[in-house]
């Protein structure tokens, strides 16, 4: 049963001091921005809208040497037609530095459904985990948000569900939460507990599952078939589509299935073919080798896209030619492909060059994709890293 937000939090600083919470809690300590906050009531309301409000709890954590981590958990309840622009929970934040800023992360959700993991310092912010849709959001509803900090890692949670997590290391600082844009934000409950246990299957964030550079160990399969084609040379591992008709997907069985948080990354070449079809990585695919099937991409001439097949195909981005992209045979481009549930994100030499909504988490087989009969492309260094 859930415990008043404000009996609650007068608990953990009564309990929790050994564990490494300092600060005695104080309803409506460091109410910031242009916002209100009733004394008796853990509710933030913002009235204006293109301004951001934050409320520090009063609790502090200090380190612990003893602790192998911290999980924190909060509830965050939003109302039909109040909704902010953007919330969430501020963790880890520590004290002003030479500039008078202070540095933290934040856990934060949209009105889209939309979540992130951020650095802040001062009014500034580094994106760790990227806006991101996820089906574990209840839009104008109760939310759940739990972060695990370990010895440099952080793991985060929506309702239950693992979203992603970050190499960072938080062993310290300020709780509070806060609202952007107007709207109103409730608080029914916070947790906080020393010596996290991980759900079973959350992976290690960044943890390298792939690590080939697809010219010396020469694990993949070689040799002929009816559609795809495959060798080993100097520069890499060759793919061709010797298909009558039609593309060559090549699914790497081996590496066997990927769940919904992901980086593939891997250097792609065209050889020989028609600049103008495209070539890159599949993802998504069901280990039944059935539909769907999800493709980055790009082209000899420029261009980027993410695209579905679910029967027929279809495109998730505008088709559109980027600078960054090289043009040509016989250039290399570096390739990556982010997934967190079911938003993807294409990385083309270090620029982002497309992001697209997957309508459902993208998880299953991985392969090498080549579009048009007579094209052949040469890949290396791959590496494929669970988020």
């Amino acid at each position: 049963m859930r415990r008043p937000a404000r009996a609650l939090l007068a608990l953990i600083a009564a309990i929790l001091g050994a564990a490494g919470v300092s600060g005695a809690p104080r309803q409506g300590r460091d109410a910031q921005g242009p916002c209100s906050k009733a004394p008796d009531a853990n509710v933030l309301v913002n009235r204006d809208a293109s301004g951001a409000c934050e409320y520090f709890t009063g609790i502090t954590m200090t380190d612990n040497p003893a602790s192998d981590g911290r999980s924190y958990t909060i509830v965050l309840r939003t109302e039909f037609g109040r909704t902010p622009d953007e919330f969430g929970f501020t963790f880890g934040e520590g004290e002003p530095d030479a500039a008078g800023e202070r540095t933290g992360f934040r856990l934060a959700l949209d009105r889209d459904g939309q979540y992130a993991l951020m650095r802040f310092r001062g009014s500034r912010r580094t994106m760790l985990i990227d806006w991101s849709r996820s089906d574990a959001i209840r839009l104008q509803a109760e939310n759940e948000l739990r972060v695990i900090t370990t010895r440099g890692v952080i793991r985060c949670f929506v309702n239950g569900r693992y979203v992603g997590g970050y190499g960072a290391d938080v062993r310290a600082g300020r709780l509070g939460y806060y609202l952007k844009g107007a709207g109103r934000l409730e608080v029914p409950e916070l947790n906080v507990s020393d010596g996290p246990t991980l759900p079973a299957g959350v992976p290690w964030p960044g943890r390298v599952a792939v690590a080939d550079d697809l010219v010396s160990a020469r694990r993949l399969q070689v040799g002929g078939g009816f559609v795809c084609q495959t060798a080993y040379d100097d520069q890499g591992y060759v793919v061709r589509d010797v298909a009558p008709r039609g593309l060559c997907d090549l699914p790497l069985l081996t590496l066997g299935t990927f769940g919904s948080q992901l980086r593939i990354e891997v250097e792609v070449l065209l050889r020989a073919g028609a600049l103008n079809h495209s070539f890159g990585v599949f993802l998504g695919r069901p280990a039944n080798g059935r539909d769907p099937t999800y493709v980055g991409a790009i082209d000899g001439q420029g261009t980027f896209q993410f695209a579905r097949r679910q029967g027929s195909w279809q495109r998730l981005t505008r088709l559109l030619i980027h600078p960054e992209v090289r043009r040509g045979l016989g250039v290399w481009n570096r390739l990556a492909i982010d997934v967190h549930g079911r938003t993807l994100r294409g990385v083309v030499n270090g620029v982002e060059v497309g992001r697209a909504d997957a309508g459902a988490d993208v998880e299953g087989l991985i392969g090498f994709y080549v579009d048009e009969p007579g094209m052949a492309v040469v890949f290396r260094n791959l590496r494929v890293l669970e988020l």
